[in-house]
C-alpha cells in the first residue's frame, strides 16, 4: 500500500532459490512493461528454463513458435553463433572435397593435348612402324576405352590418336559416328591408332598392315613369340605384363591386323598379323 512493492519471496520462505525469487519479483513488477510478456519468457527466467539456448547448444533447430515468443537472441552468445557458423562452413568445404574425390574424371588428371599427341607419335615409332602415314591424322578424347568395359557417366576420358593413308570421313548425320577411334572402320592398310590414359600411358594399340600370302602348311604351327620388351619401355605402360602371344590371320583378302589390348586379370592380349620389323 505504501508503493514499496511486494516483499521478496525469500523473506517468506528461506529455501526458495534466488533465481526463482528474482523471477517472481519480475512478474510482480509495478511497471507492466517490465513484466514477462509470455509464458515462454517466464520459463526462461527459471533455472533450466532457457529452452532456446539449450536447443541451440544441443545442435537442434528451435521451433518457430519458440523463436517468435523469444525477445531477441540475447541468450545466445556471439561465441556460440561463431562456432555454429564455422562448423557449417567446414562441413560444406569437406563435402565439396569428398564429392570431387569420388569422380573418376578427377582421379586421372590429363596432360596437355600437345604432349599427349607427342607421346602417341613416339609410341608408334617405338613400335617400329616407321612407315605410318601422317598425311591424315585425327585425335581427341573419348570415354570409350577400346578392349575394356563399357563407359559410365564418370569414366575418365582417354586420349586417342589415329592416322590413315586415306582421308578419314565419319557420318556427319550421326554425331556419335564422326571421325574417332571407331569411325571410320579400320579397313585400309596403313591405318594405325592408339589410346593413352591421362598420364600418357599406352592402354590400346592397333595397326592395319598390308596383306601377305601365308604358308598354309604351317598354319597350325605355334606362332612366333614377340619380345615386346624391346619395343615398349615399362614407363610407357600403366600395367605390367610378362608375355605376349601372336596368332596368324590367314585371310589374305583382308588386311592383316596388328592389335593388342590391355590385359584383363591374367589374360594376355594377342598380336595379329605380320610382326613389326
Amino acid at each position: 500500500k505504501d508503493g514499496s512493492g511486494p516483499e521478496d519471496a525469500s523473506s517468506i520462505a528461506s529455501d526458495i532459490p534466488k533465481a526463482v525469487d528474482l523471477a517472481i519479483k519480475k512478474c510482480l513488477a509495478s511497471d507492466p512493461a517490465d513484466r514477462p510478456a509470455t509464458l515462454v519468457a517466464v520459463r526462461s527466467l527459471l533455472p533450466g528454463g532457457d529452452a532456446l539456448s539449450a536447443m541451440v547448444s544441443a545442435g537442434d533447430t528451435p521451433p518457430p513458435e519458440l523463436l517468435a515468443a523469444t525477445d531477441g537472441f540475447d541468450g545466445i552468445s556471439q561465441r556460440l553463433m561463431l562456432r555454429v557458423l564455422l562448423a557449417a562452413c567446414v562441413g560444406l568445404v569437406a563435402f565439396v572435397c569428398i564429392a570431387q574425390a569420388t569422380y573418376s574424371i578427377n582421379k586421372t588428371p590429363l596432360r596437355a593435348t600437345a604432349l599427349l599427341r607427342e607421346d602417341a607419335e613416339k609410341l608408334l615409332q617405338s613400335l617400329q612402324f616407321k612407315d605410318v602415314p601422317q598425311q591424315y591424322v585425327a585425335h581427341g578424347y573419348s570415354r570409350v576405352r577400346q578392349g575394356g568395359t563399357r563407359p559410365t557417366a564418370d569414366s575418365p576420358p582417354v586420349y586417342w590418336y589415329r592416322s590413315s593413308p586415306n582421308a578419314m570421313v565419319g557420318l556427319s548425320l550421326m554425331p556419335e559416328l564422326k571421325v574417332g577411334i571407331d569411325a571410320p572402320q579400320w579397313t585400309d592398310p596403313g591405318m594405325a591408332g592408339l589410346q593413352l590414359n591421362g598420364k600418357g600411358k599406352l592402354i590400346w594399340f592397333q595397326h592395319i598392315v598390308a596383306s601377305r600370302p601365308w604358308d598354309h602348311s604351317t598354319a597350325d604351327s605355334p606362332a612366333e613369340s614377340v619380345d615386346w620388351a624391346t619395343m615398349l619401355n615399362d614407363d610407357q605402360l600403366p600395367f605390367a605384363w610378362s608375355e605376349m602371344t601372336t596368332v596368324k590371320h590367314l585371310d589374305a583378302d583382308f588386311p592383316q591386323q596388328v592389335q593388342f589390348d590391355r590385359p584383363v586379370g591374367r589374360k594376355h592380349s594377342r598380336h595379329r598379323g605380320i610382326l613389326p620389323r
